[in-house]
């Protein structure tokens, strides 16, 4: 790793059922980033089971889910095995968890669209959002990857948009989204000697501490949401 001068130092992610989150833990153990790489784990204001985790003790605790669209799912929980693996980054690298307003998670999803051509729905612009909204906590890391998982039901609305922008509840500046495809994510993976066929599955960390990790637990893992 200490060849790769654009070694990623930060990942973004829309944290909906904890799926996603708990393939990316398992793969910083893999590649040896679990220390170096900081992940935010971005959800809407009304879908943030990661956030309601955490304030019980890294617990499940249900959540009353509703989409930034306004529609009811029901109450959900992060499960189990996501909240026990996000804990044990606590003690080298917390996990930061940023919460985005609905209002703003649909206006970068249509301003997303407008600067680059691509739709995107609600929950994958939750994290073009978290970092949209956030530039001052983001300006500490130099290669951000903010990873978007889906393009199912995209969202466009540039009525809202424009009256956001009018109503100065939405602040355009020219803003600038850098797209990288799946091409240039392997070739940086493959720089970084991530695909090692060594299986090991306890690593020691920089200060002498042991911790144990279990992979098998991540790819027998029902990504599916949990509901109460």
């Amino acid at each position: 790793n200490d060849d790769v001068s654009d070694e990623t130092d930060c990942i973004v992610i829309s944290c909906d059922n904890g799926g996603l989150l708990g393939g990316i833990l398992g793969g910083l153990y893999q590649c040896g980033w679990r220390t170096s790489c900081k992940i935010v784990a971005a959800q809407s204001e009304n879908n943030a089971l990661f956030q309601a985790a955490i304030d019980n003790s890294f617990k499940p605790y249900p959540v009353n889910v509703i989409s930034p669209e306004g529609k009811e799912m029901g109450h959900r929980v992060l499960p189990e095995k996501i909240a026990r693996l996000s804990s044990k980054f606590e003690d080298f690298n917390p996990i930061k968890s940023i919460i985005v307003k609905d209002l703003d998670i649909l206006n970068v999803s249509t301003l997303f669209a407008e600067k680059e051509h691509l739709l995107i729905n609600s929950q994958s612009a939750i994290a073009v959002a978290a970092v949209y909204k956030n530039k001052h906590y983001f300006k500490q890391f130099k290669n951000i990857v903010i990873i978007i998982n889906s393009g199912n039901n995209p969202y466009y609305n540039t009525k809202l948009l424009y009256k956001s922008i009018k109503n100065g509840k939405f602040n355009d500046k020219q803003t600038k989204f850098d797209i990288i495809g799946t091409t240039n994510i392997k070739q940086q993976m493959k720089r970084a000697n991530i695909f090692d066929d060594d299986d090991d599955r306890k690593e020691e960390d920089e200060d002498g501490m042991d911790y144990e990790f279990d992979l098998d637990e991540i790819d027998n893992y029902d990504s599916q949401t949990e509901e109460m």
